[in-house]
């Protein structure tokens, strides 16, 4: 990472949303900047594009977010580029409900169940490895004083 003294920030996390808080190109205060963080920028969307278009193998990906909606394009391009992909974040919650399992508060997208079992077929019927988290944190508030336990789920995979 590298930071201009005259820039707020120069951040790598999202490349989805390259005009959000969390994303590649924060904040920048000048030219200079601009322009090295763009650089930076095309360079790393070139490594991406080499990456998914011819691949080592094998090859795994991973997805996070609060919702699957927000993601199915994303997950179904990579079920045809990939051997293995893993999710990750809330979303995790729909594919467990989807499977079965109890969720208790968490998020998960109701509307979303069906979506997710087909995924998880199309995973399958590609021979591709859909992993998900073989354990949560699970608390009784959502607070950082709440008591909390790391619980084991028995998924069906």
């Amino acid at each position: 990472m590298l930071l201009d003294p005259c820039c707020f920030s120069v951040a790598c996390r999202d490349c989805e949303a390259p005009n959000n808080s969390q994303s590649v190109i924060e904040s920048v205060s000048n030219p200079e900047t601009l322009g090295l963080a763009l650089l930076l920028l095309g360079q790393e969307l070139d490594y991406l594009d080499g990456a998914v278009s011819n691949p080592e193998r094998p090859f795994a990906a991973i997805v996070g977010g609060s919702k699957v909606s927000s993601k199915i394009g994303v997950i179904e391009s990579l079920l045809e580029k990939v051997d293995i992909l893993l999710l990750g974040g809330g979303m995790i919650f729909t594919f467990y409900k989807a499977q079965g399992l109890k969720v208790g508060s968490s998020l998960a997208e109701g509307d979303k169940l069906d979506l997710a079992r087909s995924l998880i077929e199309k995973a399958k019927a590609k021979g591709v490895s859909l992993l998900l988290p073989t354990d949560v944190v699970i608390a009784d508030k959502f607070t950082p004083d709440a008591n909390s336990k790391v619980q084991q789920l028995f998924l069906f995979q």
